[in-house]
């Protein structure tokens, strides 16, 4: 693309990109409100590495409705999404790895990083407990990303559908798995891709 976007709320991100693209434009935004953005003057949206996981239902819900918003009749919007059906959904906590080694200093760092890990785990855990939704919509849980210190939002692929087309995206939103492959159906990987478009 020669009209390139790129929009964030840290500022550091920002000048980040701009020292690394010094040819494309990148501003200070919020996804949730986007007032620096037109209606209608955006080909493509790309929400990428599961961004809009991280946000509440009813910001999740704010953030599709803008990109709606600022896309041109037939655009499309391209997010990756945590999957309800998911394993890590219904994990419950999850210990980390610990490689046993022969060596006794590599054994000793092993051992006192797996500690840590286990503390830093536990104490998330116990944090956000209290903050954990599970509904047939959707799921916000604390996951063992980031050591269980972010809520993350979960959804299946049915719900999502619907959920893009109550926020005006045309029916059947196309989906993929990890490979690359259509989705056609529901499967338990951790999360997948979707297309989304807007009425031509």
């Amino acid at each position: 693309s020669e009209d390139y976007l790129g929009l964030d709320y840290p500022p550091e991100m920002i000048d980040a990109c701009r020292r690394r693209y010094p040819k494309q434009r990148f501003v200070l935004g919020d996804a949730r409100h986007m007032p620096e953005i037109a209606d209608g003057s955006i080909a493509l949206v790309m929400f990428s590495a599961n961004g809009i996981c991280m946000v509440s239902h009813e910001d999740r819900l704010a953030i599709l409705r803008e990109i709606h918003r600022v896309l041109r009749p037939g655009g499309a919007a391209v997010l990756s999404t945590y999957n309800q059906h998911s394993r890590d959904e219904s994990a419950g906590f999850q210990w980390p790895e610990f490689h046993f080694s022969a060596n006794p200093l590599r054994l000793a760092v092993r051992a006192a990083r797996f500690v840590r890990s286990v503390a830093v785990r536990r104490a998330n855990w116990a944090r956000l407990r209290d903050h954990v939704v599970r509904t047939p919509e959707y799921s916000m849980i604390n996951d063992v990303c980031h050591d269980y210190g972010v809520m993350l939002y979960y959804i299946s692929l049915e719900n999502q559908r619907r959920q893009l087309e109550a926020c005006g995206f045309l029916p059947g939103a196309e989906a993929f798995d990890h490979a690359g492959r259509r989705m056609e159906r529901e499967n338990d990987e951790n999360d997948y891709g979707i297309v989304a478009r807007k009425p031509g």
